[in-house]
């Protein structure tokens, strides 16, 4: 059986980029054999660590796409649950979920929601709306100033402002006064309670049938609402019987509390042995 000889006219060449072979460019004639070894310069087998300079490819798949995975390409790093994707330059969209144990930021950050969940839900929407805590027993603390520059609602009531307007005549039901409005509205109570709270009893001499005085000072009701001390402030008793107020009138003349009886309306006037006695505002 005869053997096929090829005979080459010019030396056999092997090139490539990155490939090494030996004894390339040589003369083969008749029937001499050559050996050649190709080499790429480290070994490329499933269990080797192979290093590559730089790669080109349109992407590469890292794991099994059918389970966890990562896919590199150009502007894009997708994995099984979300994608980052470089636009408009700088910029990078994520779509899914993304887990990072701890996050700096020195610029500015723009998102649509923050949720944070600790012991209680925090959460800021887009729209402005704002949700802390989970449940009404929740407790919120905050140090420092709180500016609001809309309306608030408590308990399912709204408050939009904080009136300081001393008039108070605006009739709103949806404001809330300060200190300094409700001390000019109703001002320092003491001497009206100091008032209110005068009552004392002193028993009378005979100074005539119609005629019955007491060492004693009214009380002085103090300005604002209070009317002025009157009659209706006292309650007198002839011998343990109250007296009626259509037949009396009072006077204070210096020191000298005076009661005054129409003996006719009373229907009896006031006797030396008569004890008269009153019980009202009396400064003591």
């Amino acid at each position: 059986m005869a053997k096929n000889l090829f005979q080459f006219r010019n030396p056999l060449v092997f090139s490539g980029s990155y490939i090494d072979i030996t004894n390339a460019g040589v003369n083969i004639t008749g029937v001499a054999s050559q050996d050649f070894n190709f080499s790429i310069g480290q070994a490329v087998e499933t269990t080797s660590d192979v290093a590559f300079n730089d790669i080109t490819p349109d992407s590469v798949l890292i794991g099994s796409r059918d389970s966890t995975h990562i896919v590199l390409a150009d502007k894009t790093v997708s994995a099984s649950n979300g994608t980052l994707t470089q636009t408009h330059g700088e910029f990078f969209n994520i779509s899914g979920d993304l887990t990072v144990p701890n996050l700096t930021l020195t610029g500015r950050f723009t998102t649509e929601k923050i949720e944070a969940s600790l012991t209680s839900s925090n959460t800021i929407f887009k729209s402005g709306s704002t949700e802390f805590g989970d449940t009404s027993t929740d407790t919120l603390q905050m140090t420092g100033s709180l500016s609001i520059s809309s309306s608030y609602e408590l308990n399912n009531f709204t408050i939009d402002e904080i009136s300081n307007d001393t008039a108070v005549d605006g009739g709103s039901q949806t404001a809330l006064c300060t200190e300094y409005v409700a001390y000019n509205a109703f001002g320092d109570q003491t001497p009206g309670f100091a008032f209110i709270k005068k009552k004392y009893a002193h028993t009378g001499s005979f100074v005539s049938s119609t005629t019955s005085s007491f060492t004693a000072v009214t009380a002085s009701a103090p300005a604002g609402d209070l009317t002025a001390t009157n009659k209706h402030d006292f309650m007198f008793f002839n011998e343990g019987m109250l007296m009626e107020y259509d037949a009396l009138n009072i006077e204070q003349s210096g020191s000298k509390f005076l009661l005054k009886v129409n003996s006719t309306t009373l229907g009896y006037g006031l006797d030396s042995t008569d004890e008269i006695v009153v019980w009202g505002k009396f400064n003591s």
